[in-house]
């Protein structure tokens, strides 16, 4: 049997953002792969690991993030706001801006503070776009 649930810190640690960055957007609704419960004064939070492979394109079993063949993912592990706006062809205000709005679907944007921060997943930028992204090497290249 796969793993019924994905920690927070696991999700964090996939999409390259923090923790905090996590709770907030399951908090908030923004992040559509789990779910967070406030009991008495302590939040629980619930991420799915197949909504979290829907979304990100991540699967999680014992820790490792592997893809639908149960192969070693390579799909790119985060694209910057800068990036998806000259694959684009739009300005980086425009890319904040429908994520803020969530018009957008290629990503989310969740305020934690004051502040926005922002991700976007390459599964559904590529389905969005058409984009496919290059495989990097051992080196990164």
């Amino acid at each position: 049997m796969g793993k019924m649930k994905i920690t927070v810190a696991e999700a964090a640690e996939i999409m390259g953002k923090s923790q905090e960055f996590i709770r907030a957007g399951l908090k908030h609704g923004t992040l559509p792969f789990g779910k967070a419960l406030k009991m008495s004064s302590i939040w629980t939070f619930y991420i799915s690991p197949k909504l979290f492979y829907e979304y990100t394109g991540y699967k999680v079993e014992e820790g490792e993030p592997k893809d639908k063949t149960g192969e070693p993912e390579t799909m790119k592990k985060k694209i910057t706001i800068k990036e998806a706006a000259e694959i684009m062809g739009v300005s980086p205000q425009f890319i904040r801006l429908e994520l803020q709005r969530g018009e957008l679907p290629i990503g989310t944007a969740v305020k934690t503070s004051s502040i926005y921060t922002y991700y976007i997943s390459p599964k559904l930028f590529s389905e969005y776009t058409g984009y496919k992204f290059e495989e990097e090497d051992e080196d990164g290249v």
